[in-house]
């Protein structure tokens, strides 16, 4: 996975641990769009951890996060998409809003 440590994002805390608001700000996004990420993406659903009924979440997971952030609105793929990518799916199968917005286009022009 890479590290997506650009100046889109706040710096990262030295902490061990964060919080489910704490991760979803540092990705970028809002508690209640992580919970539906996790129940959506199995690459997340896997890694979140809980104590006392709460979520916790490490630097990598922040990470990993952030990398699905940037996959579904700065590369235009959906969850699914994003989801196939994080699994080791693959990008052959996946369409990305872009891509079938230039396809449509394309389309249109010959028409």
């Amino acid at each position: 996975m890479t590290a997506t440590n650009n100046a889109a994002y706040p710096q990262l805390p030295d902490k061990q641990f964060f919080t489910i608001g704490e991760a979803a700000t540092l990705a970028g996004t809002k508690s209640h769009v992580v919970r539906y990420w996790e129940r959506e993406i199995s690459v997340l659903t896997k890694v979140s951890r809980r104590r006392g009924g709460r979520r916790y979440y490490t630097v990598e997971e922040v990470l990993l996060l952030r990398r699905i952030n940037d996959l579904i609105n700065n590369e235009g793929y959906t969850i699914a998409g994003a989801g196939s990518i994080l699994s080791g799916g693959g990008e052959v199968a996946v369409i990305t809003k872009k891509s079938l917005r230039c396809e449509l286009e394309r389309i249109i022009a010959i028409l």
